[in-house]
């Protein structure tokens, strides 16, 4: 968080917005009801349900109480893997509150899905059963009420959650291991996309596969510039005009090319600051447009719950008739 120089702080920087990083002094974070989920409990989210909620709310209450230095209507929550998950949880449970979520290398895990198991076998096993049992739990105690992990996103009356979600097809922590099941439909990304649109939400769905070249080699991370990802993905600025995309695919396709790796790296390399605000119609501070970001990697499959990508302002929606809650 300190290091001004990694790509974090520095997104921060350009486009103008704070950042909180939130950690746990044990090493994980509590979710809800002891880590199980179900229709009847979807959305474990008050302080008794989990010890990290009263730490999160106030995070929230110093927001409030700087209104000054701080937009409180444009709340934001990012993460990867176990991160990414709590990112989903903080930003369901504060539906009202948070605009946008962005969640690599997870998405929603589904107990019924038996070749998905994520490292905590959460959504197969509670919390404390796998503190004592570890990966036996399935077996030597299965959770009877567990349906859904880390939360189930019900729909919000107030408008709908820009959720992105991102993931490598080949990540088999998050999804299902090709010789054991299929991971274009055993996937929490696919999950929690498919869920957060019948709940009404924004749902993004972005999904990579390892480059044909070699070079990239996919599995259990990020997308490569990942921060302009999120940028273009919540459209937390204004988007880059479409002067800006062309002059941009120029700079990038000017450069060297030649394998998955380079074109990431020319990517870089067009998209920094100082070169940035050289290219025709570009403004630093400007989000970029899918089009832009597919001159890093091309996601093989994209769905977008509302037909956009960046910001939405919907404002209050329906209810959908196949919503099973309500935040």
């Amino acid at each position: 968080m300190k290091n001004g120089d990694n790509d974090e702080n520095k997104g921060a920087s350009r486009y103008g917005y704070a950042r909180f990083g939130l950690s746990s002094p044990d090493g994980a974070w509590t979710f809800g009801n002891n880590g199980v989920v179900n229709e009847e409990n979807p959305m474990p989210c008050s302080e008794a349900d989990s010890k990290d909620m009263e730490y999160v709310g106030k995070v929230f209450e110093f927001i409030d109480e700087n209104e000054e230095i701080f937009n409180t209507d444009k709340i934001f929550t990012e993460g990867f893997s176990q991160n990414s998950m709590f990112s989903a949880y903080i930003g369901f449970c504060y539906s009202d509150r948070v605009t946008g979520i962005w969640q690599g290398g997870s998405g929603l895990a589904f107990k019924s899905q038996e070749n998905v198991n994520l490292p905590g076998m959460q959504s197969k096993c509670s919390a404390s059963s796998y503190a004592e049992n570890k990966k036996d739990c399935e077996e030597v105690e299965p959770c009877t009420d567990c349906e859904y992990w880390p939360i189930y996103p019900c729909y919000e009356s107030t408008k709908p959650m820009i959720d992105c979600i991102a993931d490598y097809n080949n990540d088999n922590i998050a999804n299902a291991r090709a010789e054991l099941g299929d991971p274009e439909i055993e996937s929490t990304a696919v999950n929690m996309y498919t869920v957060a649109k019948t709940e009404g939400h924004d749902a993004r769905l972005l999904r990579f596969k390892p480059s044909d070249d070699g070079t990239i080699a996919g599995g259990h991370k990020n997308p490569r510039n990942t921060v302009y990802w999120q940028m273009g993905c919540w459209g937390m600025t204004e988007k880059c005009s479409s002067e800006c995309e062309t002059s941009f695919e120029a700079c990038v396709n000017g450069k060297d090319v030649s394998t998955a790796e380079n074109r990431v790296d020319s990517f870089s390399t067009c998209i920094d600051h100082d070169s940035f605000i050289q290219l025709g119609g570009c403004d630093s501070t400007c989000s970029p447009t899918l089009e832009m970001l597919k001159q890093s990697e091309v996601p093989y499959k994209t769905d977008f719950a509302y037909d956009v990508f960046g910001a939405n302002d919907q404002g209050s929606q329906p209810q959908p008739e196949f919503s099973k809650c309500k935040a």
